[in-house]
């Protein structure tokens, strides 16, 4: 039994993905700081709908969001719930 615990723990790990908006600099120029603040709260409230609780978000840069999926199976994008 201690070794299947231990096989499935090693298979189960955490993975960071990112997403970057392509030309965000051009909605701070075209329409203001304040279209793009709203813009980034907007993306912001989206990602956090879609995961899971127990899941971490952040932005990391001026258009760049992290977020740490645990207990993640790598290569199938999906997580144990």
């Amino acid at each position: 039994m201690r070794h299947r615990v231990a096989d499935v723990l090693a298979q189960v790990h955490e993975v960071l993905a990112l997403a970057a908006i392509d030309h965000f600099s051009d909605v701070n120029e075209t329409a203001g700081q304040a279209v793009r603040a709203q813009l980034l709260h907007g993306i912001a409230v989206i990602i956090e709908y879609e995961m899971p609780e127990q899941h971490l978000i952040s932005r990391i840069g001026n258009a760049t969001f992290a977020t740490l999926l645990p207990r993640t199976r790598p290569g199938r994008g999906t997580t144990d719930q």
